[in-house]
């Protein structure tokens, strides 16, 4: 898609009606997630509290006419309680907007820093996301350790396996740490797809672009018993590659 050229009055539109939208819808829904966790906290099993994460994020999606979303291969998504390492490609700082989009149930980590923002944070919490303090490897052990809990208990993790943000839309080589929990665990690993989401909004900016989004749900890659955490990175990666268009093709 050629992004439109925005007059200086709709970009100033399009950003104040964007950040009042996920203003306010992130504090109506973090408040959701903190009454219902405090009505229901004896209650183990917080998939609940992640399905206000899911409705958040599509409110913020409908809020935005010019954005539209296609989902492909929902039936690989697994039932209730099945444990499963979601991974996807990562171009666009709201990539996690079009994951929570999918409707899947998952646990995912996050920048120790944003479990510090009022509401925001403290419904992360909550719902059982993972904090993380990049270049601590303290806290990195102990984010892989609370995610492997989370798979033994039958609940899925989520994983932008690059790390970091592609500068140029191209799929870069994967860190190991998803694949290595698929290694410990056994459960399978299931690539996303997502295409077009630096549209959304585009690089440097705060003002939402017009944006066609397709995002693909992939068959579940199961772990063999001759597979090792490199050769699990290196299959999924090659299989999310192999989906993608020429554009952001991993460079040969």
């Amino acid at each position: 898609m050629i992004a439109r050229v925005f007059t200086r009055h709709e970009r100033l539109v399009r950003t104040v009606v964007f950040l009042m939208a996920v203003g306010v819808t992130t504090v109506f829904f973090a408040s959701v997630v903190l009454i219902e966790y405090l009505l229901t906290f004896w209650i183990k099993d917080k998939s609940y509290l992640h399905q206000v994460g899911v409705a958040w994020a599509r409110s913020i999606v409908a809020m935005n006419r010019s954005w539209k979303i296609s989902i492909h291969g929902s039936h690989n998504i697994p039932p209730p309680g099945t444990a499963a390492i979601y991974v996807s490609n990562h171009v666009s700082q709201t990539d996690i907007l079009a994951i929570y989009s999918t409707g899947a149930d998952f646990r995912w980590l996050s920048k120790d820093s944003v479990f510090r923002i009022p509401f925001l944070g403290w419904a992360m919490r909550a719902i059982g996301y993972v904090p993380v303090a990049r270049g601590n490897k303290e806290s990195h052990k102990q984010a892989m350790e609370t995610s492997k809990q989370h798979l033994l208990s039958g609940t899925p993790m989520f994983f932008f396996p690059e790390g970091t943000r592609s500068p140029d839309g191209r799929i870069r080589k994967f860190k190991l740490g998803a694949f290595q929990l698929a290694y410990e665990t056994r459960v399978p690993v299931i690539p996303i797809i997502l295409i077009g989401t630096e549209q959304l909004l585009p690089k440097g900016s705060i003002t939402p672009g017009d944006a066609a989004i397709s995002i693909s749900i992939q068959a579940p890659i199961q772990i063999d018993e001759q597979d090792d955490i490199q050769s699990i990175a290196d299959k999924v990666f090659t299989q999310m590659n192999s989906q993608l268009p020429p554009h952001m093709k991993a460079l040969k």
